[in-house]
């Protein structure tokens, strides 16, 4: 990195799912929306093979990373398996602070012990220990006194205020500087890179940016 102390972080979306499939052809916002409570949804064949096409990519990346993080949601730890493959050696970990913001049960987490155990080469200790509760619950669940006025979906799912999601994002952007890597590989969601950087990332996009570049907020919600 010529001897700067920049810190280098290259971005990616997952891959298309089974809730992105479906609001292909059902639209969010229209007031007969039915969620269709694919929780924790998955990646499509399309997802998988959107995914794999990185690999040959992220393979030449540079500078190269030195660790790949993912947020805890099954169709981002599959994506980076995936589009990562071909960098061997590479150290896996997840992060709680980069799970999408909730909108529907598509953005509900599992247990750690169930990530663990489809995920065995991936570290989920800080996921365990510093983010999940009693209950393995690490996502947002609108339960408590300061979330009385959180909106619920028509499913029950608590969709998760724009006000805690920024507040989560500022916390990963600091997150992120506290880590003693200079170059890192993320897998996260379309709202957490749209937050952070005001661009709306397709399935499976590659950015590559500098830490500076993100702020909290350079996407703006104008719904929720």
């Amino acid at each position: 990195m010529d001897g700067d102390d920049r810190k280098i972080l290259h971005l990616v979306r997952h891959g298309r799912t089974e809730m992105n499939e479906y609001l292909a052809s059902n639209r969010w916002d229209a007031s007969d929306f039915v969620d269709p409570l694919l929780y924790d949804t998955r990646l499509t064949k399309k997802g998988a093979a959107q995914a794999a096409s990185l690999a040959p990519v992220t393979r030449f990346l540079d500078p190269k990373p030195e660790v790949l993080i993912a947020s805890p949601l099954h169709r981002a730890m599959t994506t980076a398996d995936l589009a990562f493959a071909g960098c061997e050696g590479i150290r896996k970990e997840t992060c709680a602070l980069m799970r999408e913001r909730v909108f529907h049960a598509s953005d509900v987490g599992r247990h750690p012990d169930a990530i663990e155990a489809d995920f065995p080469d991936w570290c989920v200790k800080a996921l365990r220990e510093e983010h999940a509760d009693a209950n393995g619950v690490w996502w947002y669940a609108g339960d408590g006194a300061d979330d009385l006025g959180t909106a619920v979906s028509a499913s029950g799912v608590a969709q998760e205020p724009v006000e805690e999601f920024e507040r989560r994002m500022g916390e990963l952007v600091r997150w992120i500087e506290s880590r003693p890597e200079r170059s890192i590989a993320m897998v996260a969601h379309w709202g957490v890179w749209y937050s952070l950087t005001g661009r709306e990332f397709e399935n499976c996009e590659l950015v590559t940016c500098e830490l500076g570049d993100l702020r909290v907020g350079a996407g703006k919600f104008v719904w929720g």
